[in-house]
């Protein structure tokens, strides 16, 4: 499992996702990503829509919409799936999500993908 050990953020708030999606490699870029569960300060773009249960997109894409405006994530689950993931074939399985999710806080090894958010 990826994830991320974040120790400063440069706006002063760690869930400025634009931050963490510009330090993020080519290769998740190039993933689709699910961002479920979510709730924002503001939802000023269609493909970010109030009261939906899912987003799915390209990460290049989901990058280019959170440097438009910055947009506050108060709660959400931001996984990435190999570019050759159908969205059908998640939908298969529940949809994650981390409000009230227990597993999240279970030890397990998780690596950090880009060494600058350990800075």
């Amino acid at each position: 499992m990826k994830g991320l050990i974040i120790n400063k953020m440069y706006s002063g708030y760690f869930t400025n996702m634009s931050e963490v999606f510009n330090l993020l490699p080519v290769e998740e870029l190039n993933c689709m990503w699910l961002v479920s569960s979510y709730e924002c300060n503001i939802y000023p773009f269609e493909p970010i829509p109030f009261e939906k249960e899912y987003v799915w997109m390209k990460g290049t894409e989901l990058k280019e919409i959170l440097n438009q405006e910055e947009v506050m994530f108060i709660w959400g689950n931001f996984t990435s799936y190999p570019s050759n993931t159908k969205l059908k074939d998640i939908l298969k399985y529940p949809i994650p999500f981390a409000d009230g999710n227990s597993d999240l806080w279970k030890k397990m090894f998780i690596y950090p993908i880009h060494y600058r958010i350990l800075n």
